[in-house]
């Protein structure tokens, strides 16, 4: 792994290795409204680890709540689903969490 030299935090990774990563991000949905300051440091880090990850805003789409509230049981942003390999959901509240997850998983 190495860094973009524009800016050192930027991952910067080799064609196959981000093509492998777009390929297990497809798998996860961030729930998230764009006023949300714990939001915006997922989406930061999201945008840092250069990663593909569907963007459901809660309040411009109705039916993104719903789902949220359904699966998660709580409208509460943010929420990363994660898609499992069997076709199972589970639903990672809090922003820290959610973060560590990212950084552990594509880093």
């Amino acid at each position: 792994m190495t860094t973009s030299a524009l800016n050192p935090r930027v991952i910067d990774r080799s064609t196959e290795k981000q093509r492998q990563v777009d390929q297990e991000t497809a798998n996860l949905a961030l729930y998230y409204y764009e006023t949300c300051a714990d939001c915006i440091r997922v989406l930061r880090t999201i945008e840092r680890l250069q990663l593909k990850i569907e963007k459901r805003n809660i309040r411009n789409v109705p039916a993104f709540r719903e789902q949220l509230v359904q699966g998660g049981g709580s409208s509460t942003v943010p929420c990363l689903m994660i898609r499992g390999e069997k076709g199972e959901l589970s639903w990672m509240y809090e922003a820290d969490k959610i973060i560590a997850y990212l950084e552990e998983r594509f880093t």
